[in-house]
């Protein structure tokens, strides 16, 4: 029985441009739902959390139209935080080359800045232990049996 089945509502790619949904809104922007003869409307908030709001409407295109401008708010703080990264990685060295983003001198770092050379893991342990015959004592001084 279960093979019958099929789904209600696939995504669907779309070439040149990004996966959408069967409102052709894009994936993950949110779906609508009738319900009775109204049609609700689901969404996620800028926070990530499920909504479910009544759009307050029997007509599936003004329904939609609802989602797309509740939809633009989440995306619109999406992109506000992906270009705050950005900012954050300009200011902190970084820089965009042909092959990719590359770290550049920048202020507060030095040439001879040795950040990204610390060793690290057994912080207690001397670098020279093994040669003084110390690798074998445990934390409390006394020798392994």
């Amino acid at each position: 029985m279960r093979e019958n089945l099929t789904k209600a509502a696939k995504s669907r790619m779309r070439r040149g441009l990004p996966k959408a949904n069967t409102l052709g809104l894009p994936y993950g922007a949110g779906s609508i739902q009738i319900r009775g003869r109204v049609y609700w409307m689901m969404y996620r908030s800028v926070e990530g959390t499920l909504i479910q709001e009544n759009a307050q409407t029997d007509d599936a295109a003004l329904a939609r139209l609802k989602l797309a401008e509740r939809a633009l708010v989440t995306e619109r703080a999406k992109v506000a935080a992906l270009e705050t990264i950005f900012h954050e990685a300009e200011k902190a060295g970084f820089a965009p080359t042909a092959q990719g983003w590359e770290r550049t001198a920048a202020a507060g770092r030095s040439e001879t800045d040795d950040s990204g050379k610390r060793r690290t893991g057994g912080g207690s342990v001397p670098p020279d232990a093994a040669q003084r015959g110390d690798s074998r004592k445990t934390a409390r001084g006394g020798k392994r049996q």
